[in-house]
């Protein structure tokens, strides 16, 4: 539901978003919208620039989603769209998407998603705000096959929050300079074929929800009109690193926000990494031992013991001595990984 707002209400003219149409073009609607409501500057701000042209330290992207229907995987790649690439991944990451819905879905087309119930007002800014055009990257245009993730715009410069995967090689998708491919799934085409699509597309070419009326009526109204229509859970981002810092900095920034856990895991460590010790010093003991027995052995050398410090009995000493030692090294080595993974993770 929108939220009381202290300026009055006014109409005003917000064509849809809608990545492309199988038929005609978009139909224009009219939206209730806060007069306190900004337009948002699509120029090429340095910030923008900044984003074009730095060196980042993170060139893809994972996206794990849980929904109604199962798990996707989606991977983002910044060298097809920088802008898109930051927009779309740092949406996810802030966790604009959890529960909205796929509500657009028109199989043997596309599925398309971008309207959030998030409350975060400051969120809700940023996901509204338009970023330039990327670059056409033709070779991709020409490609555009099922499971391929794009922008949906209005016109250009339009990219806001809303996605749209493809569900097969449409002569009409990616043509425009807005639907620049951003990503791809993959894992769970599956999921993503069975998505419900009993209402099509939006009017007037199916029984979809008007766009204005999933802002304005929010999760409420949806789930009252369109209740099998499914919906993201949660999502969550793993970024991959170029230069292998990523995961080293994200450990020391939570030894710096947590201390008192990187204290305790690192003493953890060290009682393990003692022990372990403390047990090969045992062993290497029982091996001297065992070596000592064996030169008192009255044993004929075929396995046939007197029974003071025979072969047969004593020869197993030192191996399992030594599988000891060894045990004790690997124990040390996976608390130690463990402790990295930790802290990585």
């Amino acid at each position: 539901m929108i939220p009381p707002s202290p300026t009055p209400l006014s109409l005003q003219y917000h064509p849809p978003i809608v990545a492309h149409t199988q038929h005609t073009a978009p139909t224009s609607v009219w939206s209730i919208s806060y007069n306190s409501h900004k337009p948002h500057s699509a120029t090429l701000t340095p910030k923008y620039c900044e984003i074009m042209t730095r060196a980042s330290e993170h060139s893809t992207a994972l996206v794990t989603c849980e929904t109604t229907k199962g798990q996707i995987v989606m991977e983002f790649f910044r060298d097809w769209s920088p802008l898109g690439f930051e927009r779309a991944v740092e949406l996810f990451d802030r966790g604009f998407y959890d529960h909205s819905h796929f509500f657009r879905v028109v199989h043997g087309f596309l599925v398309q998603f971008g309207i959030s119930y998030t409350t975060d007002k400051e969120l809700q800014e940023f996901a509204g705000s338009t970023i330039p055009d990327d670059p056409v990257n033709e070779d991709l245009a020409a490609s555009f096959e099922e499971g391929i993730i794009s922008f949906a715009g209005s016109g250009k410069n339009s990219r806001t929050s809303h996605l749209f995967i493809a569900y097969g090689a449409i002569p009409s998708l990616g043509k425009m300079p807005w639907e620049t491919p951003v990503g791809k799934i993959l894992m769970g085409t599956d999921v993503i074929r069975n998505l419900n699509g009993e209402y099509g597309d939006g009017a007037p070419n199916g029984n979809g929800p008007p766009q204005y009326m999933i802002k304005n009526g929010g999760i409420e109204y949806m789930n009252k009109k369109f209740p099998n229509l499914d919906s993201f859970i949660t999502c969550s981002v793993d970024s991959d690193s170029d230069d292998g810092n990523g995961a080293e900095e994200k450990a020391d920034d939570d030894d710096a926000t947590n201390p008192d856990k990187a204290k305790n895991e690192e003493e953890e460590v060290d009682e393990v990494a003692k022990n372990a010790e403390d047990t090969a010093v045992v062993a290497r003991a029982t091996a001297v031992d065992a070596k000592e027995r064996l030169g008192l052995g009255n044993g004929d050398g075929n396995g046939n013991g007197d029974g003071n410090g025979d072969v047969t009995s004593n020869v197993h000493v030192p191996i399992m001595a030594a599988v000891l030692v060894f045990l004790a090294i690997v124990l040390t080595m996976r608390r130690r990984q463990k402790k990295v993974q930790t802290k990585m993770g």
